[in-house]
Order: structure tokens, then sequence, then C-alpha cells
């Protein structure tokens, strides 16, 4: 049976039967099946592999066995001097090494490096020369959030190894169904690892109560690996299975010190002195706060040939999503290309239903530039590329074109966009609408875009929101609206707009913390003169004047009750 596995992995390396391929599988799997000329079972072989071909056409994995693949990338970027410690971890220890636990869990913050691990993980395992099947979630593949995909690309690594699993196959691959694992006829120690699990977004629940079924199920010949961002939601799943498991949490005092490890690596080719260096290595790690990500981005600035050192560390940006932010704005301006052009590109990665190649992408956009041939030339575009939009996208062996990392188009299309005033992108969230819930809350705190829009202060995207049906009235879980944020905040313009868009004066703030209170009383409360102005012209009448007034003089707030008396036709000893 040897034989036959070796050939079969030969003949697996098609993708279509064609004639001459069949007839040159047959006559390899009748010379290493002792030469015979049975032929039922040369028929039998024959509709084998055929069987074989169809699956492995069925599956539509993604290119989880290629050079290019995700998990490739991902090991492109490890950095020897990192991740040593979780080898000498109790958790690791025990996952590995004993029979009684089969499944591993690696969380972290987004960008902490836990796929980088798992890619270093998975090449430490391959050494000991048994399969290993590995899921690494493709940073734009729309359809890669189901735990489908997952199965899929491990059912492709393990079909030319497993006889029976063949035969188990074909019936049940179009149903989805996740318990087949039990049936694959493997001897053998088999390593499970999938990351990025909480990116999953349909059937999570069934699927991880499937993997933590299949660590317990024979922990001696079974170990599974998943990683994912901390989610009390998500070890809630694990732990309703009942099932023993490890978990190792990238903490950010552990991943501090790796990062060190990996900006000294970085900066042994540059030019600086090591004084230099450990100056460098300090401001960054300290800004990193456990973010691998960022200590990548930002260590750019300090490799460019003509880099000022001074320059770099006082510009350094607070977190990542300043980072994106001032990528974008800096290669937008240095390469001269236009907002228009560098959202067009943006938009093609982040949203085409697969990845795109340079090719692909060129004919994409579709942009007047003297030459149109010039699009024919990969190297043209791929400088195009890189010009509008710098390290925040790949290309990758292949040419294919993707985001740096998930947690980029989040910044894209989540609320974050608001936030920091990205104002094409809050369009093209607006005008897809169809697939885009413009009201949809964010994390635990359920804020919807319009509070980051208020939050960072930007009037013109907050009027583009509620434009595009955003509800400016919807509160948050502390019963919070956006209003009483801007009003706490003194942001006249941002109180102005909402008002503009039919906020009431009188609106109350309703959470625990604070005691029903007007928006009029928080503002005048606060002692905020400038939005008392913008709020002035929306009040149609003293009652809600008065209040303030009141307000002012609980509060002590001079300035404030100065400007409320000169209010014409005002009682200033009405009851309130």
């Amino acid at each position: 049976m040897q034989g036959d596995d070796t050939d079969l992995e030969i003949i697996l390396e098609k993708d279509e039967l064609d004639n001459d391929v069949e007839d040159e599988s047959i006559r390899l799997i009748r010379r290493h099946s002792f030469h015979s000329r049975d032929d039922v079972r040369y028929e039998r072989r024959r509709r084998s592999i055929t069987n074989v071909f169809q699956i492995r056409y069925m599956l539509k994995r993604t290119s989880c066995d290629r050079v290019e693949s995700e998990y490739q990338r991902h090991l492109a970027l490890y950095s020897k001097e990192t991740g040593s410690w979780l080898y000498n971890t109790s958790q690791y220890q025990e996952w590995h090494q004993d029979n009684d636990h089969g499944l591993l869990y690696i969380k972290g913050v987004p960008g902490s490096g836990k796929s980088v691990l798992a890619a270093a993980l998975t090449d430490q395992l391959a050494r000991e020369n048994c399969p290993i099947l590995h899921f690494f979630a493709p940073e734009i593949r729309p359809c890669s959030n189901q735990p489908l995909w997952i199965l899929r690309d491990w059912l492709h690594q393990l079909i030319d190894r497993s006889l029976p699993l063949q035969q188990e196959l074909k019936p049940y691959l179009h149903l989805g169904t996740y318990d087949k694992f039990d049936k694959v006829g493997m001897d053998t120690l088999v390593y499970l690892v999938a990351d990025g699990l909480d990116e999953t977004d349909k059937d999570t629940h069934q699927f991880l109560q499937s993997l933590a079924s299949l660590g317990s199920w024979r922990p001696s010949d079974v170990k599974v690996l998943i990683t994912s961002r901390p989610s009390s939601a998500f070890q809630a799943l694990l732990e309703e299975t009942r099932n023993n498991f490890l978990v190792v949490e990238l903490e950010q005092h552990i991943v501090d010190l790796d990062i060190a490890a990996f900006v000294q690596d970085r900066l042994a080719i540059s030019c600086s002195t090591a004084n230099d260096r450990t100056l460098i290595k300090e401001a960054i790690t300290s800004r990193a706060n456990g973010v691998f990500l960022y200590a990548k981005l930002a260590l750019n600035a300090f490799l460019e040939p003509t880099a000022n050192l001074q320059q770099p560390l006082q510009q350094l940006p607070a977190d990542l999503n300043t980072i994106y932010t001032n990528l974008l704005l800096e290669h937008r301006r240095l390469s001269g290309v236009s907002k228009d052009l560098q959202l067009l590109i943006l938009s093609w990665v982040t949203h085409a239903r697969r990845s795109l190649r340079l090719p692909e992408l060129a004919k994409a956009i579709t942009i007047k530039a003297g030459d149109a041939s010039c699009w024919d030339d990969i190297e043209t575009t791929k400088d195009l590329v890189k010009a509008a939009c710098g390290p925040l996208l790949d290309i990758l062996p292949d040419d294919t074109v993707t985001v740096i990392h998930h947690s980029f188009t989040v910044f894209l299309l989540g609320s974050t966009a608001a936030y920091y005033g990205f104002t094409p992108y809050v369009d093209a969230m607006i005008s897809r609408l169809d697939i885009l819930d413009i009201n949809a809350e964010d994390g635990e705190e359920k804020e919807t875009p319009i509070f980051y829009a208020v939050l960072g202060r930007h009037a013109s995207i907050l009027r583009r929101l509620v434009e595009g049906g955003a509800d400016p009235d919807r509160e948050n879980v502390h019963g919070t609206k956006p209003i009483h944020i801007a009003a706490i905040c003194n942001y006249a313009d941002v109180v102005a707009t909402l008002f503009e868009a039919g906020d009431n004066p009188a609106t109350f703030k309703t959470g625990e913390d604070l005691k029903k209170i007007r928006v009029v009383g928080l503002i005048s409360g606060k002692g905020h003169v400038e939005t008392i102005e913008a709020l002035l012209p929306f009040l149609a009448d003293h009652h809600l004047v008065e209040p303030a007034l009141n307000w002012a003089v609980m509060s002590s707030q001079y300035m404030v009750l100065s400007r409320l008396v000169q209010e014409p036709g005002l009682d200033i000893n009405a009851k309130v």
C-alpha cells in the first residue's frame, strides 16, 4: 500500500484527469500492486483515482499547500529570536507530551503575533515526520470566515494519506459536517492547527464542540492547536464542551520581550550605532503595548537609508490605528496618487470575492494615465500599488495582493474609520448598505459608527453617516447617547450637527453612573460656553434654558451663567 500512496500523491498534482494521465496512473498502480492484471481490481483502482480527483476539485480549498499560502507568509515573518518561551511553558509541554490533553488554545490581542507564532510552531511540529494539517485564514477571502473552509483545507492535506477518508468524504462533503475525522484510518500522531478561529462567524459553536471533542477523543494521537483574540464568549464556548483544554495567553510583558528581540534583530542590518539601536528598541517597545504589527510598521521609519533618528523618535505614533491613518496619508502624499485611486485600490483588495493578482488588479483600476498600455506591465502595476498604500498591502510571490493584516480591514470598514476621519471608507461603507449595517454595534460597549465619529470629533463624517441612515439617538450599553458624549467633551460643532439631525436638547442621560440629566444640564454643569452657544439656537422656548441656568449656578460655572442671563425674556427666578 505504501507504493499506492506515493503514486497517489504524484497523481494528485493534477487538477484534471485526462486520458494520458489516466493511463499513466493505472500503469503505476498496477506496477505497484504486485503486477496484478485482474480486471476487477483494475477498474476499482480506476474509480478510486477518479473519485479522488473529483473530491479534490469539490474541496475548493485555499492555497494551503502552495508557496504563496498564508502559512508560508506568516512563517517568513518569523524571527528566530522570538517565541522560544512557548516551548518551556507547562501548558505546551503537557499538550505535546502527555496523553490527557489534546487541545491547546493560544489567545492574544490583534497583531500580537499569534499567526506568526502558530506558523513557527507548525513548522517545528512538521519536523516530527507526522501529518500536520493547518489552516491560516486568508486576510481577504470573504468565505474564509466559515469553519467549512478550515475543514476543507484539512481534508485536502489529508486525503492522499488516508484511503478510508476518500471513501467517507464524498457523500458528506456537500453537507459541511465536522464529524468525519474519527474515521480517517490514520495509525499515527496527527496535529491539527486552526489559526484565527475567532474570525469565523458561522457555525462556530458546533465547530468548536467538534474540535474539543476531537482533542479529547484520542489525545495521545490527535493534537489540536487553535488561536484567537481574547474573547470571553469564545472561551465560554470551549468551556461548555467540558473537555480538558490548555490555555496560553500572549500577555503583554511576554510579547514585549519578543518585540524587543525582533526589533534588535531587524536593526542589526542598519547602519545605526549600538546606542541608537537601544534608543529605538526602547521607544518602540514602550509604545507597542504587546502588538508586534505596531513594531513592524513603526520600525520601517528607522530602516530608511536616509532616516534621521530624532524625527521618527519624536513622531512615533500612539497606536496601531494611528499608524494606519498616517501611512495612508503619507503614501498618498509622497506618491502623488489621488485619494480616489488609493480608495479604488483598497476597495478592490478588500472587497473582491477572491484574492486578486496584479494583472487582474491592473484591469480593475480603470484610470486614464496617458499610455494605457503601461497597466499591462506587472512591475509598473506593482510600483503603483506599493506607492499608493506602502507596507499596508502585501504582494505575495505569485503576485496576489493582500492586506498586511486582518486588523487593517477592520480599521477600514469598522467604526474606527469614522473615529480617525477616513472619509472615503465611511462613504464606501454607506454605499454598501446592502451588506453592511450602518448601525452595527461594536464590542461590549455596543457603540455604533456614530459614537466613533463623535469621539473623534469628525462633524463632516457624522453628517455623512446621518445622511446614510445612521441613527444618532441610539444608546450604548451604559444608556449614553452620542449627544451626551459631544456635550461632555465640549464639541460644539458636533453638538450642532446632532441637533441639525433632529436630536432633542431635552434628551436624558439614563445610565447608572449619572442620574437623569438633560443634555443642557451636562453642558452647563461642565462650563462649556462654546457648546452652549451652539445649543441656544435649537432651544425653542425658555423652559429648557432655565434648567441650564440652574445647573450653571449649582456647578459655579460663572461664564455659562453670564452667557445664559443675556437671553432676552429669560426669568432667572423661574422654578425648575
